[in-house]
């Protein structure tokens, strides 16, 4: 398999990146550019803002850096430091300063980002209004690029946004979700997540709460449609890594639908609840492939009636519960008709692959395809099935011999059984066939 590998079955969100430099677009149109500093001050005219010598002091002020962006191509260059603010669009629904005008496209967008080589920090992110309101304005097409920030919120009246190369840190806050929301066609390219919630200070448990009440941090809690996650890293999280939930089984239409997850690394999740790193739900076309799972309380779990799920090309390996779990929940409609292709799935506490109800209120999966997995070393052994119209074909047991499990350098050494062993999944790849898993023998899509 090659390193810039593209599914050909996720074709709603283009994305124009480069998988070493990333960067907003190579041919976005050019506007004015506008500085703020420290050093700045709110005095300076947007006309004297474009001069990084003469920069504005605040971002989100009525005469901040914000206010002076006029429309597409604009950018605001944002110098290293400290600001204690919160980047809100609220100012968008009633009509004061800043107007936070749309971009047109991708090309068309603006951008708010860091100086580049300088570290710049925000409080927050809340974006988007909390009600469907028709007759407020639409916030799309804006990038926020390089930013070091604590949560992510966004709403309604919120589409084409795209957040790459941020650092979100949460704080080790109990209760919060570092990066919470519904909007749909967003974007998260090469975003670090990690410290929500603090597992010194936080019960264990199996539900939303602790025993006290208080509420289990998630990396993402995202119920929009149509949203890309890619190259992320997200860890050190007290609950689920992503947690793709909305309850909606009276309209399809309502639920999280055609997200996916892909090229990212995600460890350390569900520190203090009985979690999974992927949770997709109830919705239809979830997408999960080239990612790295490892040393999570579980890998991928498919449930509530989520449909056509595609889960494929990851390394799931040394998480505490099973491997990839479908089938489970409370709706009352069955999952139906998930992929599970070309995974290596090893040295999982639980099963290697889990397609069943497992014993709760939800009808029993059906129609679960599973194809050219690599199982291996999975304590209660490579497979729990009681679904109905399941295939089960060209699956591998066998160590897939890594060049260094326990170092996390999941790439396959030459005499790996992974090696051409998969089935074609719309994957460019190298061989007579795809490899199984998110390496192959000379490196990892992610990095």
């Amino acid at each position: 398999m090659k390193s810039n590998r593209k599914s050909a079955w996720f074709v709603i969100v283009p994305v124009v990146l480069n998988l070493c430099i990333f960067v907003a677009s190579s041919t976005q149109a050019a506007g004015n550019i506008y500085y703020v500093a420290t050093n700045g001050s709110d005095s300076y005219s947007c006309s004297q803002a474009q001069d990084i010598s003469t920069p504005k002091r605040n971002i989100m002020t009525p005469e901040g850096g914000i206010a002076c962006i006029q429309g597409p191509g604009d950018k605001l260059l944002i110098r290293g430091g400290t600001y204690d603010e919160t980047i809100s669009n609220y100012s968008l629904y009633n009509g004061s300063s800043p107007s936070w005008p749309p971009g047109t496209s991708w090309d068309n967008a603006i951008t708010v980002a860091a100086y580049d080589g300088e570290i710049t920090k925000v409080n927050e992110f809340v974006l988007g209004d909390c009600c469907a309101n028709p007759a407020l304005p639409d916030l799309r097409y804006w990038i926020f690029d390089g930013i070091h920030t604590g949560p992510i919120f966004t709403a309604g009246h919120v589409d084409h946004v795209r957040f790459i190369n941020l650092d979100v840190n949460g704080g080790k806050q109990n209760g919060i979700m570092c990066v919470s929301g519904g909007s749909n066609f967003m974007e998260f390219i090469n975003t670090e997540v990690y410290d929500c919630g603090d597992p010194a200070t936080i019960a264990e448990g199996g539900g939303g709460t602790a025993p006290d009440g208080t509420y289990y941090s998630y990396g993402f809690y995202y119920v929009g449609n149509d949203v890309l996650f890619d190259h992320m890293k997200v860890h050190d999280i007290v609950g689920y890594g992503f947690h793709i939930y909305n309850s909606c089984d009276s309209d399809i239409q309502a639920c999280p639908n055609r997200n996916t997850i892909r090229y990212s690394e995600i460890y350390n999740t569900g520190t203090r609840q009985g979690s999974s790193a992927i949770l997709f739900t109830y919705g239809d076309g979830f997408e999960a492939y080239g990612n790295i799972i490892h040393d999570n309380r579980g890998g991928i779990d498919v449930g509530y009636g989520a449909s056509n799920t595609k889960v494929y090309n990851n390394t799931i390996y040394s998480n505490t519960d099973n491997g990839i779990s479908t089938g489970d929940g409370w709706s009352n409609r069955p999952n139906v008709n998930t992929i599970i292709a070309n995974n290596i799935v090893a040295n999982n506490g639980g099963y290697g692959i889990f397609n069943s109800n497992g014993g709760s209120p939800q009808p029993e999966p059906q129609g679960t395809l599973i194809m050219n997995n690599l199982l291996f070393n999975n304590a209660f052994g490579p497979f729990y099935e009681t679904g109905t119209d399941t295939t089960n074909t060209n699956n591998i047991q066998s160590d897939p011999k890594f060049v260094n499990a326990s170092g996390n350098d999941f790439r396959l050494t030459s005499g790996s059984p992974a090696i051409a062993a998969g089935v074609d999944v719309a994957l460019s790849f190298n061989g007579s066939a795809p490899d199984i898993g998110a390496c192959e023998t000379d490196g990892c899509p992610l990095y």
